[in-house]
């Protein structure tokens, strides 16, 4: 008998079930690499979505602590004037550079306030810019209102002025406690030196 009669032999005399079991465990192997290349895809996929949601996040917090660092100082500036100006000087006040200034500031934070409001999801950044959005919407009532409506009546607004250097406090110590929690909740190592390196440029500017 001839080596390709014996092969033959061989092949006829084997189970009918062998050949079945090796067609459908190479298959298997083959489908099995397919679903094992998109599981990885899909969460290569996710995860570059997560990061792209996190440089999202740091970045406009990087936006809310600027904007509070260039808000606060005036604001605080501006409740000192009003605990003595009169009625003339405040109104000639809003048409100051210094006036000016104050609206476009405001007018940023608030801007970026509602960004913040939209983009910032992390369970621990959320109520921490909530904070700062209930701190500058209670500005006028807690603040600036019982300065002028001393300093109109004849009483000594100083109550009410230093009332007011704890509020600005305050919300400087939010910022604060914003930077250190995206530091830790939204930062990789790259992520975390860009976002300290962002810092740095903005503290520089303030």
């Amino acid at each position: 008998m001839n080596g390709a009669t014996a092969g033959w032999s061989r092949i006829w005399a084997m189970p009918w079930w062998v050949p079945l079991v090796a067609g459908l465990l190479t298959g298997g192997f083959a489908l099995g690499g397919v679903a094992l290349a998109q599981h990885f895809t899909r969460r290569q996929m996710r995860e570059e979505r997560l990061e792209e949601r996190r440089l999202e996040q740091r970045d406009v917090l990087v936006d809310l602590i600027d904007a509070i660092e260039h808000w606060a100082p005036q604001a605080e500036i501006t409740s000192l004037f009003l605990g003595k100006a009169t009625r003339n000087d405040i109104v000639e006040y809003v048409d100051t550079d210094s006036g000016k200034a104050l609206r476009e500031s405001v007018r940023e934070l608030e801007r970026i306030l509602v960004r913040c409001r939209l983009i910032v999801t992390d369970d621990e950044l959320r109520p921490l810019v909530l904070q700062v959005v209930g701190a500058v919407h209670r500005l006028p009532d807690e603040v600036n209102g019982p300065i002028l409506d001393a300093a109109e009546h004849g009483r000594d607004p100083m109550e009410f002025i230093l009332a007011g250097i704890r509020y600005y406090g305050e919300v400087r110590r939010i910022a604060v406690t914003i930077q250190e929690t995206a530091l830790r909740r939204l930062s990789g190592p790259a992520g975390e030196r860009k976002f300290r390196a962002r810092w740095r440029k903005t503290a520089a500017r303030s």
